[in-house]
C-alpha cells in the first residue's frame, strides 16, 4: 500500500505529516502525535464526522489509501 500524508489539526493550527502507512496507522495516533484535543469539538476525516470508536481505526479501515487527507477537529462554540 502506498504511503499517504495527513493534514492534521484544528481550524487554526494544522500540520502535514511525513508519509505514513495507512494500513497500520490509526487516526488517534496521528491526533495524539500532533497534540490535537479530540475530546472537545467535532473530529472529521475528509469532512466525514467521526465517532469515538472511529479514532482507533486505521486510515485504510476508513477508506483512505492514497494521496493526502484531512483529519481535523473543529471546536464547538457555546454561542454557535
Amino acid at each position: 500500500m502506498e504511503p499517504i500524508r495527513v493534514i492534521c489539526g484544528t481550524s487554526f493550527n494544522r500540520h502535514t505529516t511525513d508519509p505514513i502507512d495507512p494500513s497500520t496507522t490509526t487516526l488517534r495516533s496521528i491526533l495524539d502525535q500532533y497534540q490535537v484535543n479530540y475530546m472537545s469539538g467535532q473530529t472529521n476525516l475528509n469532512g466525514t464526522i467521526l465517532s469515538a470508536v472511529d479514532l482507533d481505526k486505521t486510515f485504510a479501515d476508513c477508506g483512505v489509501t492514497e494521496g493526502t487527507c484531512y483529519l481535523l477537529n473543529v471546536a464547538k462554540q457555546d454561542n454557535a
